[in-house]
């Protein structure tokens, strides 16, 4: 049996989706199946919206039967005008009229319906979405660009609302509109009526041959293939705005996304050609059904005697012919939206079937765990499936409860992927991680992340206000508790002067903070969490003298008898861990304290000497002011 997609059991939608689908439900549907299966969360608004639908479709052919009655009346009299019945045409009237307020009425309250079930499916399935990303390991967002998630989202799941909301019940008319139309053409007179099917079977057999099979299938998956790579492409090109800038560049000399742009339009104009005969053809043999009766009639005519019950039959068909149009076009229409929703859910359910990080079979409780020590034991990983280039190999430390531990190496020895292992964004393809005495495998995710807290170089604010994106570290804190880890962190000050102080909204209004502005409210989020570990990357890498002194005074507090562990490229940060390890190529070189390392003259003594080395580089002082812009050189 196939794994569930809701791999997150307590995502609403599932929850509320208990009732659609049972627990023994868990194959994954494709296809229609899979549409009606998301469209049928709110079955019973569903339900209504398609019985009103029926029923004003059912209301709509009323006035074309009353029609029929109302030339039957009048053509046997029109030699006599006296003889027709007027009050009975007045009664006709009144029918018509009434049925045309029903059809309204009764659309109105399926499209009520199915709008009520729209919304609430969207936002179910929007939250377990979001709710499945949280769950995935980091690889899957390396190897999956922001544009294509944007896009699934915000337009395959935004598609879905408009199935159900205007859709189905669409789809439920324009299925039940031909039927009546058919048994109406075959009922007046059943001769005529099987001359009205000829064009419309030829139409859709048009269709079929032109646009089913494999043909569609190609269609569909190479059209979303073109958006997915034009989404994509445009998200990373107005992330990189401001080096295209600076180099004068524009959106042709982008090549991905100018190539992304121009192959989608190559596309949609070659199959645009391609469409353009059998669409053509489709749309005027149902547009002129009248064309195949009248000859029909013309034959008809010189072989009748019954002229009153001719002309009846015969003016009836040429106009009930042009009604046929209308529901059997939106039946093409709704059947080829359909099958472009259908391949959004397709690929919303590649994210959906994407295996989440594998919580434990029976968890440990996080409070039976001795210990917060973080200790690695013979840890190897690969970001590539093949294993070809292994970013740690047999890595073995232990980080000491209450004590800074500090990773040290050039850039791609391992330093960051040790950090990113701790929280599970990986799994490691061998060896062990443990906190204190427990593999965190065997830890809830929730739970491990509970333990855990990041100050990370590139930080991260959502376009909140600073409160709420301090209270991101532990949501129930009161506003007390926010300005006291605010003042931990040295930056409780700058967000006082800010226009609404701590209820300023970032990134709004002109709010932009700088970078160690932004890194003391990152730390105060983790102050607030009050984890005891703490993972530091690089944390003051882009800070300038001043905001890093701050953000030092903000370590101080942060890190107090909490288990830390610290990446960092400046070595006099580090000077006073209690452990330094040195990383090179995914191993570890060497590890101890900073004085023990010296004496080792190892690569630890390289690198502290080269950062010493770095303090007496000057611009020579050449005689010549010409020189000194040309040369620059450094000594």
């Amino acid at each position: 049996m196939s794994q569930n997609y809701y791999e997150n059991q307590d995502s609403s939608f599932q929850k509320n989706n208990s009732e659609a689908l049972s627990e023994d439900m868990r194959a994954v549907k494709e296809g229609r199946a899979r549409l009606f299966e998301i469209a049928f969360h709110k079955k019973w608004h569903m339900l209504a919206s398609a019985i009103f639908s029926i029923t004003s479709v059912a209301f709509s052919f009323v006035p074309y039967i009353i029609l029929y009655l109302v030339l039957k009346e009048i053509l046997p009299n029109l030699s006599d005008l006296s003889q027709i019945d007027s009050s009975l045409l007045m009664t006709y009237i009144a029918f018509i009229a009434a049925s045309l307020v029903l059809t309204v009425a009764t659309m109105f309250i399926s499209l009520m319906c199915s709008h009520l079930a729209a919304f609430e499916t969207l936002y179910d399935l929007k939250i377990d979405f979001a709710a499945k990303l949280a769950t995935l390991p980091l690889g899957y967002f390396n190897q999956n660009a922001t544009g294509k998630l944007r896009k699934v989202m915000d337009d395959n799941i935004e598609s879905i609302e408009l199935f159900i909301a205007h859709h189905f019940p669409d789809l439920v008319g324009s299925f039940t509109a031909p039927v009546v139309l058919i048994l109406l053409l075959l009922y007046f007179d059943w001769r005529v009526g099987l001359v009205c099917l000829v064009p419309i079977i030829l139409a859709y057999l048009i269709q079929i041959v032109s646009f089913g099979g494999k043909n569609k299938v190609m269609y569909l998956k190479t059209y979303q293939d073109s958006l997915d790579d034009m989404n994509a492409s445009a998200v990373e090109y107005v992330r990189g705005i401001s080096v295209i800038k600076i180099f004068n560049q524009t959106v042709y000399s982008f090549k991905k996304i100018h190539d992304s742009i121009l192959n989608y339009t190559k596309f949609c104009i070659k199959y645009t050609y391609m469409c353009r005969a059998p669409m053509t053809a489709f749309t005027t043999i149902l547009n002129n059904i009248s064309f195949f009766i009248i000859p029909v009639g013309i034959w008809w005519v010189t072989r009748t005697t019954d002229y009153a019950a001719f002309a009846l039959t015969f003016i009836f068909y040429l106009i009930f012919s042009a009604s046929v149009v209308s529901p059997f076009m939106k039946l093409m229409y709704v059947s080829n939206k359909g099958d472009v929703i259908i391949d959004g859910i397709r690929r919303m359910d590649e994210t959906f079937n994407t295996p989440s990080v594998k919580e434990p079979d029976h968890p440990v409780n996080p409070n039976t765990v001795v210990g917060r020590s973080i200790r690695f034991e013979n840890v190897s990983f690969s970001y590539t499936e093949d294993h070809a280039h292994n970013a740690l190999s047999d890595v073995s430390f232990e980080a000491a409860e209450g004590q800074i531990t500090a990773l040290v190496g050039k850039s791609g020895s391992g330093k960051s992927t040790i950090a990113h292992l701790i929280p599970r964004f990986w799994d490691v393809d061998g060896g062990v991680v443990y906190i204190g005495d427990t593999d965190i495998r065997d830890l809830k995710t929730d739970d491990l992340m509970d333990m855990i807290s990041f100050v990370f170089q590139d930080v991260f604010l959502f376009k909140q206000s600073v409160r709420e994106n301090i209270r991101a570290g532990k949501p129930d804190a009161t506003d007390e508790e926010i300005r006291a880890a605010a003042k931990a962190a040295q930056c409780d000050d700058f967000i006082r002067n800010l226009p609404n102080g701590y209820d300023t909204i970032i990134q709004t209004q002109g709010i932009h903070l700088s970078g160690g502005e932004r890194q003391r409210i990152a730390i105060a989020r983790a102050i607030l969490k009050d984890s005891p570990i703490i993972v530091l990357d690089e944390a003051t890498a882009f800070a300038d003298p001043e905001n890093e002194y701050k953000i030092q005074e903000a370590f101080k507090e942060l890190i107090r008898e909490k288990t830390v562990i610290m990446i960092a490229h400046r070595l006099p940060t580090i000077r006073t861990a209690h452990q330094i390890i040195v990383m090179s190529d995914g191993k570890v070189a060497e590890s101890g304290a900073h004085d023990e390392l010296i004496q080792k003259n190892g690569a630890y003594k390289k690198m502290w000497d080269a950062y010493n080395a770095t303090l007496t580089w000057r611009i020579s002082q050449n005689e010549s002011k010409k020189d000194i812009s040309a040369q620059g050189s450094v000594v």
